[in-house]
């Protein structure tokens, strides 16, 4: 079985270097640094690990181009710091010892609106440029970018659903970036990414990617001799050309006088890296075999390159930089500079330097910065802010940026249960700030349909046959009186299988030749949504909760109906679909959907949504059928009547409440005269007139013209006439109104539903007890009262 997310996150993220320049394993470069196994660190660990799940639950199958930059670092970060450098400087001496500037930390040190205008604002342009030059570089390749996850969470601030209070830091972004670069496909880069101070630390890993030393964390993406290292334009950037670059910033910054030793780290380690490749002792950590081509092949005008900038950086370094550089503290550093740097003469005169800077900025590396100082301008570079700007406009375009931000609020015209509102107000939290994390990764520009798989592991035929051979058909969630442990026992019996093979058949829904032809560039499914749930169970310890109580089942749902409503554009289902309490509200949701009944969260997505049943036995065109909403409602119809005709009716309150819904829906299809128009008064004329509630002109009409092709279909979906026999709704919707107590229908499920279902209702309880419940709504939330039962 395929590794889970929430195992592979937790080898990358050890707390141990995984390799030989592991820089976000390793605590050296953090400040402050986070103490040991305590609570606090439990608290600030559960944001990149929750978050890795919940990208990973949504993206299988699609490669991404990472791109490194900055958020609230970067070239504008060093200008802020620079009009403020007298207080910078007084900070820096205080925390340090050190008498110099730094950009670490600016949010403590310069005024937070100067900040976010000056710095954050700006870098959101060109990170979103970046996105839209690699959408472009590559079909089939979706990008990770920098403004995804943390423009969501530096604008809601809901990682504190997770930390609980514990202040934010910079560690926690590099532990989740870093296994963002471990699973991308390649990596872009654009603009002043060598100013960020953390893209050091992504960067140099992905060197050692491509240096084949990361290859077991890569095997669900592609060895490191497949991961592409480009710039803007696609053309690989030799190592050179990325000490190159790091090299000038270095030097501008150092200059100005900052220090930046991530960017010195980041030096260093290339120049070990280029001694490694040109070793011819087996003494090194390489295997030649695993070499990415750009490594593996390298040009005599690169080795001179390389050669050169050693010759020029590493006196520069022993002069300018070892006195703030913690060099000592790492093995692979230390090891280089006593050997390498160490020796140098200490001293460089001013005319060197400027020598130096010449030299440095007189050659304009693949994917280096075009600086906007005239002095290190290359004259013979482009100017590609023209470009950038054009790149921004054409990703401005695209569904996942226009996507709006009001997240989990109420968007049917019909039903709309507003599970959200009924969460703890942990949970809510929690949720907004998992929802970002799972829409930062932008699909492949030509394949952007995303649909949904249901897959839950402990449904199914296996799910539905273990129940009757032990008698408890009659009981859902039957595994709930089984005890677990044993040998024969629901976990052993349905869900590992279940799992094995959801697995299995969401890899080869992703890989399937026809879904591809289609336009589907991701499927996820109901089963990865799961390590969501587990990863926040497991990441609370600090909670005072067991289990399930720190994320319940109706968090669980609320976040696939929001993600369903945003994001997908199909539903994958399996047999016996039916028989679990999710799915049938999932399918009623992509119902709504399908009849443009959900406001979406991007412009076009009303009416976009397919039902596929899915045979994985099956081959080629067979594997599919596509479902209209006759099939729906038969299914679900039958199913049900099946349950209300045993006694005491099965107790699966969402099973009726979906089927009573879908046989609404259908009524407004079938008979539209009496049930699709609602009047309404004319806020301007007082007036009162006729409005449609489905606008079924603009429904897929082959999700609804067996209307017309079959007349037994539509028979069925109709009340009976006169003296004949009642029809599948008839017999359904009379079983449902008998039964409506037994069945625990609440207020807040008659709304859209028939005035029929409403009279039943009160007929058991009484007006006092709908109109207790009309009273809780406001502002079109419903703010759900229990049931008098």
């Amino acid at each position: 079985m395929a590794e889970s997310a929430l195992k592979r996150v937790e080898r990358m993220l050890p707390g141990k270097p995984i390799c030989p320049f592991d820089f976000f394993n390793d605590k050296l470069f953090y400040d402050p640094q986070l103490l040991g196994k305590s609570e606090y660190t439990a608290r600030l660990n559960a944001q990149p690990v929750v978050a890795y799940a919940a990208v990973n639950a949504v993206t299988r199958g699609v490669k991404t181009w990472f791109g490194p930059g900055a958020m609230s670092n970067g070239e504008l970060a060093y200008e802020l710091v620079e009009k403020s450098s007298d207080k910078v400087r007084r900070s820096v001496v205080l925390r340090t010892g050190h008498d110099a500037l730094t950009t670490q930390r600016l949010k403590h040190m310069v005024a937070g609106k100067e900040l976010f205008t000056g710095v954050i604002i700006k870098n959101r342009v060109q990170n979103s440029a970046l996105n839209g030059i690699a959408m472009g570089l590559r079909d089939g390749f979706g990008v990770m970018g920098v403004i995804g996850p943390e423009g969501a969470w530096r604008s809601t601030r809901n990682d504190n659903a997770l930390s609980q209070g514990a202040t934010f830091q910079d560690v926690i972004f590099e532990r989740w970036w870093g296994p963002r670069v471990l699973d991308s496909a390649g990596m872009v880069l654009y603009g002043d990414h060598a100013y960020s101070r953390y893209a050091n630390v992504e960067e140099v890993l992905g060197d050692q990617i491509q240096c084949g030393l990361l290859d077991d964390y890569r095997k669900h993406i592609g060895p490191g001799k497949e991961y592409d290292i480009v710039d803007d334009k696609g053309q690989p950037v030799p190592l050179a050309d990325r000490a190159w670059e790091t090299a000038k910033h270095i030097v501008d910054v150092v200059e100005r006088g900052f220090i930046t030793d991530l960017g010195v780290a980041a030096l260093v380690a290339r120049f070990q890296i280029d001694d490694w490749l040109r070793s011819k002792h087996d003494a090194t950590p390489l295997d030649r075999r695993k070499l990415h081509p750009v490594l593996a092949k390298r040009d005599p005008e690169e080795l001179a390159r390389m050669d050169r900038l050693k010759d020029i950086m590493l006196p520069y370094l022993s002069a300018k930089c070892t006195a703030w550089m913690p060099y000592a503290k790492h093995p692979q550093l230390g090891a280089y500079f006593e050997s390498n740097i160490l020796p140098l003469s200490s001293d460089i005169d001013a005319d060197t330097v400027s020598a130096l800077k010449a030299e440095l900025f007189s050659y304009q590396p693949k994917g280096g910065f075009v600086h906007t100082k005239p002095d290190y301008r290359v004259s013979t570079a482009q100017d590609d802010r023209a470009t950038a700007r054009l790149a921004f406009a054409a990703h401005a375009s695209r569904p996942s940026v226009l996507r709006d931000e009001r997240y989990f609020v109420p968007r049917s015209d019909l039903f709309d249960d507003y599970h959200f509102g009924r969460l703890s107000l942990w949970e809510q939290a929690g949720l907004k700030f998992i929802l970002p994390v799972m829409e930062s990764v932008d699909l492949p520009a030509n394949t952007p349909k995303r649909f949904m798989y249901l897959c839950d592991p402990k449904s199914g035929p296996r799910a539905t046959a273990w129940a009757e051979k032990h008698n408890l058909s009659w009981l859902k969630e039957a595994q709930n009186v089984e005890d677990q442990t044993t040998k024969h026992g629901f976990v052993k019996d349905v869900v590992v299988p279940n799992e094995k093979e959801g697995r299995k058949n969401l890899d080869d829904l992703n890989a399937n030749e026809l879904l591809k032809r289609h336009g589907v560039g991701n499927v996820y499914g109901t089963l990865d949504l799961l390590d969501i749930r587990q990863a926040v169970v497991e990441n609370r310890e600090f909670v005072a909760a067991q289990g399930a109580a720190r994320y319940s089942a109706r968090a669980h749902l609320a976040l696939q109906m929001e993600f369903l409503n945003r994001n997908a554009e199909g539903i994958i289902l399996g047999p016996d679909w039916q028989n679990h309490p999710h799915h049938v509200q999932l399918v009623v949701e992509a119902v709504k959907n399908a009849v443009g009944l959900v406001d979406r969260g991007y412009d076009g997505g009303k009416y976009k949504m397919e039902f596929l049943e899915y045979h994985p036995e099956a081959s080629g065109v067979d594997q599919f059928r596509k479902l209209d909403l006759y099939d729906l409602i038969k299914t679900l119809a039958q199913t049900v009547e099946g349950y209300l005709d045993q006694t005491p009716p099965v107790p699966d309150r969402a099973a009726y409440v979906a089927c009573a819904r879908l046989l609404e829906i259908s009524d407004k299809l079938v008979d539209p005269g009496n049930t699709n128009y609602r009047i309404i008064t004319d806020k301007h004329t007082g007036q009162s007139i006729s409005q449609e509630i489905i606008d079924w002109r603009q429904v897929d009409t082959a999700f609804r013209r067996f209307v017309y092709d079959s007349p037994s279909k539509a028979a069925d979906l109709s009340a009976a006439v006169p003296g004949a026999a009642p029809t599948l709704r008839d017999r359904v919707r009379t079983k449902i109104m008998a039964n409506i107590t037994e069945l625990g229908f609440e207020p807040s499920d008659l709304e859209g539903l028939s005035p029929d279902y409403e009279a039943a209702w009160v007929k058991a309880y009484g007006h006092d007890a709908l109109n207790r419940y009309r009273k809780t709504k406001h502002d079109g939330r419903h703010l759900i009262v229990d049931s008098p039962t």
